[in-house]
């Protein structure tokens, strides 16, 4: 609240696996907010419907990337190959930046020994790119 000045933002995307966050997205948003979440939030959690959502009038958007249409359809025209370029694209212009997930970098001889560490589970890597020369 205090970088928007007290309003909120205007959209939050919510892309961890954390339900705990949710509610701390509800009080982050702006009157009229929309919430995206495109992480796969496990667990329960507690919230006031009336105050935190109804009152602010906010739309919660739940957006699961395996059920993007292979096909567009003229009510949906969002497939998964649109989604993938359009991704890639404001990447490519800079108004996504990725560079500060990429944790680690390795050659195709050092894949078995980074995914046996993704395997081990969390560590102090995000992001993973194999580099083919």
């Amino acid at each position: 609240m205090r970088l928007t000045g007290g309003k909120g933002a205007d959209v939050l995307f919510e892309a961890t696996t954390r339900a705990g966050n949710f509610p701390t997205l509800l009080r982050s948003a702006a009157l009229n907010g929309r919430i995206v979440i495109v992480g796969s939030l496990a667990g329960t959690v507690e919230i006031s419907l009336y105050d935190e959502i109804q009152h602010k009038e906010l739309t919660i958007i739940g957006a699961w990337q395996p059920r993007a249409p292979v096909v567009p359809h003229h009510t949906f025209p969002w497939s998964q190959q649109r989604n993938r370029q359009t991704f890639l694209e404001l990447v490519r212009a800079g108004t996504v930046r990725v560079d500060h997930l990429i944790t680690r970098r390795g050659h195709a001889e050092d894949a078995p020994r980074l995914y046996g560490e993704i395997a081990a589970g969390p560590g102090d890597w995000l992001g993973v790119v194999f580099e083919w020369d």
